[in-house]
């Protein structure tokens, strides 16, 4: 098996291609209702956040893998749609870097940023963006909370799709030990277990067994909020309709 699986786990990556962001108008369109309907937010197109995959000591950069949970990790970030579904992953990163980081280095920020076509959802560990919302902080007026409780509710999909994932596939969770192979392999098993869980979820394979939460809470420090004047005022215009 130890000789045959990175054969297997490169013609996957190689042959199946569904982890995609909706591009189209027909897509964002289909994608952005669905999480209307959730939360009344408008023109969410996923739920962004970051999830830590297990790895053995890496022979090389060992410090920069050592996660905020002490331990050897890969630093993943994923987007999801409202049936679970994976459609932008980032594996790449070592354990050490920040959620922020992560968002701000990738592809999809600058798609986003490029082209007004709709917003993500994240938590606290993200900068408020006038294309990624943000919870608020300490919330005071009701609108704000309702915003708040609405947000989490939407973003609730990114967490539920991570503790489905790691229950199919319990290589990528604590409670099945690590992944034993270097860092650029570990990568592309991760790429395409989530891959699978797509595939799953595509041709109706629910998965009925209890899901495992992640190994601990995750924490993060809130990143500094700066520049936030026009940011503001979209996630403002977002809190109107809760008044």
């Amino acid at each position: 098996m130890s000789r045959h699986l990175h054969d297997v786990v490169l013609a996957i990556n190689n042959r199946v291609d569904n982890i995609r962001f909706p591009e189209i108008d027909v897509e964002r369109r289909s994608t952005a209702t669905a999480f209307y309907r959730l939360s009344r937010i408008p023109r969410v197109l996923g739920a962004i956040d970051c999830t830590l995959i297990p790895i053995t000591t890496p022979t090389t950069q060992e410090a920069s893998y050592v996660c905020r949970k002490g331990y050897h990790a890969l630093h993943v970030q994923a987007v999801v749609d409202t049936k679970l579904r994976f459609i932008d992953a980032v594996a790449r990163w070592p354990g050490a870097t920040n959620d922020a980081t992560i968002f701000e280095m990738s592809g999809l920020k600058d798609y986003l940023e490029a082209n007004a076509v709709g917003v993500l959802l994240g938590d606290s560990g993200y900068a408020l963006r006038n294309y990624l919302l943000t919870p608020i902080l300490r919330p005071t007026a009701n609108a704000q909370v309702a915003y708040n409780d609405v947000h989490a509710r939407d973003r609730l999909v990114v967490e539920r799709a991570f503790g489905v994932l790691k229950s199919r596939f319990r290589c990528l969770h604590r409670s099945g030990g690590c992944l034993m192979f270097a860092p650029a392999k570990c990568q592309q098993i991760v790429i395409c277990c989530m891959k699978l869980h797509n595939l799953c979820i595509d041709n109706g394979l629910d998965f009925n067994e209890q899901v495992i939460p992640d190994d601990q809470p995750d924490t993060f420090q809130p990143v500094a909020q700066v520049g936030l004047v026009h940011h503001q005022t979209c996630r403002n215009a977002v809190m109107q309709s809760f008044t």
